[in-house]
C-alpha cells in the first residue's frame, strides 16, 4: 500500500474544491503534510495520442503540477524524490462533490520532466503518468470461457497495474 505524504486543497474560480495528494509507497501512515501551489501550478492534464484515430481509441494522459518548497518537510520530499527509484511516488487528483471526493486522475510520478526552479521562493515541478503504458508489459494468462471477454481482459490487466494495486480493491474494478 501507500500513504499520503503531501496534500493540497485549493478552490477554482467557481468555488469548487480540488485536491492533490502525493502518495509514498515506503510509508504506511499518512503524513498529510500540506503544501501550496502558485496560482499557475494547479494540476493540469495533458492527453497524448490522436483522438480521431479509430485504431488507437485509448488516450494516455498525464498531470503536471508545481509546488512551493516552503518548509523542511517539502525540501525533504524533494530530496527523497530525486534520490528514489521511479514508482515510489504517485499523484492523486480529485474534486469535491458535496462531501464526496471524486477522483479524476491517479498516476505514477516520473522523474524525466521534474525540475526545481531556484528562486527566492523555490518551486518544484512534477509530472505523473497514468497506468496505460504499463498494460503493454502485462501478460494475460487467464483462460477465457465467456463470450464477452474484452471486459475481463481489461479488468484483469488493470488490476495488475501498480496504480490499481496501490489504490483499489478487486471490487472497485468489478472483478
Amino acid at each position: 500500500m501507500s500513504a499520503v505524504r503531501l496534500k493540497s486543497l485549493y478552490y477554482s474560480s467557481e468555488n469548487i474544491a480540488y485536491g492533490v495528494e502525493i502518495h509514498d509507497t515506503t510509508i504506511d501512515v499518512d503524513a498529510d503534510i500540506d503544501f501550496d501551489m502558485p496560482l499557475s501550478g494547479a494540476p493540469s492534464l495533458q492527453y497524448e495520442g490522436d483522438e480521431d484515430d479509430i485504431f488507437s481509441p485509448i488516450l494516455a494522459f498525464s498531470a503536471s503540477m508545481t509546488m512551493w518548497l516552503e518548509t523542511t518537510a517539502h525540501t525533504l520530499f524533494y530530496s527523497d524524490f530525486i534520490n528514489s527509484k521511479e514508482g515510489r511516488f504517485y499523484m492523486r487528483c480529485f474534486y469535491m462533490d458535496g462531501a464526496t471526493e471524486v477522483e479524476y486522475f491517479i498516476g505514477k510520478v516520473v522523474h524525466d520532466t521534474a525540475y526545481l526552479e531556484d528562486s527566492e521562493m523555490p518551486t518544484f515541478n512534477i509530472r505523473a503518468i497514468d497506468a496505460l503504458m504499463e498494460l503493454k508489459t502485462i501478460d494475460y494468462t487467464q483462460e477465457l470461457t465467456l463470450a464477452s471477454y474484452t471486459d475481463i481482459i481489461v479488468k484483469y490487466c488493470l488490476m495488475k497495474s501498480t496504480v490499481s494495486t496501490l489504490f483499489y480493491t478487486d471490487d472497485a474494478v468489478g472483478i
